[in-house]
């Protein structure tokens, strides 16, 4: 099994994205919420300052990461 090692800042900045963004689509997609810490929603507004409704922010986000190289197509 490989085992990746999140050893750098550029990593572990990418994999909190990523985890963000997960719960994003599990918001979208089922209307649930982390309620610990807030929505994915709204704390991806707040990090981004994108506008609009889950479904907005989801795609805008998405195309970010995407763009970034944080998430592959595969993820979708």
């Amino acid at each position: 099994m490989k085992q990746n090692i999140l050893d750098d800042k550029e990593s572990i900045q990418a994999f909190k994205l990523f985890g963000l963004w997960r719960f994003l689509k599990l918001e979208v997609e089922s209307g649930l919420k982390m309620s610990r810490y807030g929505s994915a929603y709204k704390q991806v507004k707040e990090l981004t300052g994108f506008k609009g409704n889950k479904k907005k922010v989801f795609d805008l986000f998405t195309d970010l990461l995407l763009s970034a190289g944080v998430i592959e197509e595969k993820h979708l």
